[in-house]
């Protein structure tokens, strides 16, 4: 995880709130009835992460050197077990295990990219932004996550899943030198993306196929 600054609140990925409050709901009810029940979907479907991030660590020598970088972006590391002895101890299920201060001039190759029919999909883009978590989540089937923060704004983020293992281990070799990125995803129809979730557990329908550094 890459730590830049942004407000501390409830994130949620941008589209996924744009179509919910543009589906309404089907009730008869006041707007401000309405508004909550829209909200209220929206944390619950589309959140991504509270902002900021919390951590628990039990490594004084790691809490020693993290407090002399706290001017600078880092890169970290961390695990989130289901079921820990040491969650009686923390705060959170977040156990911080490394840390690592960002490096622009790491030795690292400029871009990577994998093959992909982009106009066989229903939609394909580019974004510029700075990947902020990249993770495997899920128990058993894991799968590859990333979070962008988008550059135009701040507190604008994107979920993308990445399908494959090589272009993973690129983001997170390219999130140590903390620059900005130029990402190229496409959409999956909607009958794909819905069998890709369910027998591999992808939290998205969106995969990301090309890297750039910037």
């Amino acid at each position: 995880m890459l730590g830049y600054g942004s407000s501390a609140e409830t994130v949620v990925e941008r589209q996924c709130r744009q179509e919910i409050l543009q589906q309404g709901t089907s009730t008869r009810r006041t707007p401000a009835q309405d508004r909550e029940d829209l909200n209220k979907r929206v944390d619950a479907e589309c959140r991504l992460f509270d902002n900021p991030w919390r951590f628990s660590l039990l490594n004084f020598p790691l809490f020693t050197a993290l407090s002399e970088m706290h001017d600078d972006p880092v890169v970290l590391y961390y695990v989130n077990y289901y079921i820990a002895p040491s969650h009686i101890l923390m705060r959170t299920k977040n156990r911080l295990l490394a840390a690592f201060p960002v490096q622009q001039n790491l030795k690292i190759e400029n871009s990577y990219r994998i093959p992909s029919w982009s106009a066989v999909h229903p939609e394909a883009g580019t974004i510029t932004g700075r990947v902020v978590q990249a993770s495997m989540e899920y128990p058993l089937r894991k799968t590859y996550e990333i979070v962008i923060q988008e550059s135009q704004n701040a507190n604008n983020f994107r979920a993308m899943s990445v399908s494959d293992a090589d272009m993973f281990v690129y983001i997170q070799r390219a999130m140590l030198t903390g620059r900005p990125m130029r990402i190229e995803f496409v959409r999956l129809y909607r009958p794909h993306g819905t069998l890709m979730s369910a027998l591999f557990n992808y939290m998205t329908s969106l995969r990301v196929i090309s890297v750039e550094l910037l």
